[in-house]
């Protein structure tokens, strides 16, 4: 197929683990989540901490504020990615209800390493950078993204599953400050090379260049583009309560600055992974 002629098979697999149906999923993420609150109930008590993500509010707003003690709802999720997280979740809570000790932690777009800059080169982040570059466009819109280095949710895990008053609570591990996807395009040092097009626009030349076997790095990704635009992805996702928690052990997130955003291009750059 055209897709699979613009990608190596690795790729399309890797893109494939965020776009595939519910159905494909639910042994993973559902199944496997079972198996373990089983473990963890049997004999000794277990506590489980269980890595959930921030995408299982995305596609439907409840709310315009979305904090840490609220539960999402299962309808309009994006990708059964989410959609068997977001079971999982529901799992969980029933298991906390019959006293297992439980903390969930809510990841948003997890990006390189802060201080050294190096990323996962396939993963979406990445791949957005790449493939706007690839493309000479970036949708011209100042929708947020919210990024969050690596560095930072690993070390607020370890951290925070490491005390006792965090059982039964559930954590925002996103960035206080989310950045414009122009900001994005401008501090990567090129903006003024890229054409900015509308959202639809940008997105049916991705999807041309698919059916043409145009290779682009967000190829594999293009399932997770909602043809309308990105609305559903504009809600307020609150962590204050995560951010106080954290603020007792002295870890804060990293602002994502022009400095920042240089120091991951400049990786992909050594890498040969940005045109």
């Amino acid at each position: 197929t055209p897709i699979s002629s613009a990608v190596s098979k690795w790729e399309v697999i890797f893109a494939r683990l965020l776009t595939q149906p519910y159905q494909t999923l639910k042994r993973a993420n559902v199944l496997g989540v079972q198996e373990i609150l089983r473990f963890a109930s049997q004999g000794k008590s277990k506590r489980l901490h269980f890595a959930s993500t921030i995408a299982i509010f995305f596609g439907n707003k409840q709310k315009d504020t979305i904090v840490e003690t609220d539960q999402s709802s299962p309808h309009n999720l994006i990708g059964g990615y989410a959609q068997s997280k977001w079971v999982a979740e529901q799992l969980i809570r029933q298991a906390q209800e019959r006293g297992v000790a439980c903390t969930i932690y809510r990841p948003g777009l997890i990006i390189g390493h802060s201080q050294t800059g190096v990323t996962n080169k396939q993963d979406f982040a990445s791949r957005l950078v790449k493939g706007v570059y690839q493309m000479g466009t970036y949708p011209d819109r100042s929708f947020p993204v919210n990024v969050v280095p690596v560095d930072f949710v690993s070390r607020a895990i370890v951290q925070l599953a490491g005390l006792a008053e965090t059982v039964g609570e559930a954590f925002h591990l996103i960035n206080p400050q989310s950045v414009r996807i122009s900001n994005l395009a401008s501090w990567s040092g090129d903006k003024d090379l890229l054409d900015k097009l509308t959202y639809q626009e940008w997105l049916a030349m991705l999807t041309q260049q698919a059916d043409e076997g145009i290779e682009n790095e967000l190829i594999p990704f293009l399932p997770m583009f909602p043809p309308t635009g990105l609305e559903e992805f504009e809600q307020t996702i609150d962590c204050q309560n995560t951010l106080r928690f954290l603020e007792g052990l002295g870890i804060v997130c990293p602002v994502i600055d022009r400095e920042l955003v240089e120091r991951y291009r400049d990786f992909l750059i050594s890498e040969n992974n940005l045109a």
